[in-house]
């Protein structure tokens, strides 16, 4: 077993937990999505994982995550659990960013309070695409922090 096989054990052991292990299980749950891997149990599992989930993963993932999602977009398991499109946007984002500094600029100022936004319920998207849109309308034309001009 390797060590990202090691993080996600105790989120795939929910359903054998008893109730003093579930605080223990939300914190590594809750440390999986701010590493940017809050969809690794929901892909791993062969099921669609939700748009939440990815905004999660643009807003906390490390630039390599990002491109390997861009890299393998039409492989059969992203495809799948991400869909071709959403998994191209992060590739992008990577892509347009090109160093971890600027990804995490670009978290902080748009994919962060995005997500937070969701989450909250105070924003809310008809579809994928919808999302994919509003994504792609919000990041600049450049790496963050640079002169375009």
């Amino acid at each position: 077993m390797n060590a990202h096989s090691r993080r996600l054990e105790p989120a795939k052991a929910r359903g054998r937990a008893g109730r003093g292990d579930e605080v223990v299980l939300l914190a590594e749950e809750a440390a999986a999505w701010l590493r940017g891997e809050g969809d690794l149990v929901t892909a791993a599992l062969g099921r669609r994982v939700p748009v939440v989930a990815q905004l999660g993963v643009l807003a906390h993932a490390k630039l390599d995550r990002l491109y390997d999602l861009g890299r393998y977009c039409r492989r059969g398991s992203v495809r799948r659990a991400w869909g071709t499109e959403m998994a191209q946007l992060a590739g992008d984002i990577a892509g347009l960013c090109g160093s971890q500094e600027d990804l995490t600029r670009l978290q902080a100022d748009v994919l962060v309070p995005l997500e937070l936004d969701v989450v909250a319920g105070r924003r809310a998207f008809a579809c994928r695409e919808d999302v994919i849109a509003y994504v792609r309308g919000c990041i600049p034309c450049g790496p963050p922090g640079r002169d375009r001009g």
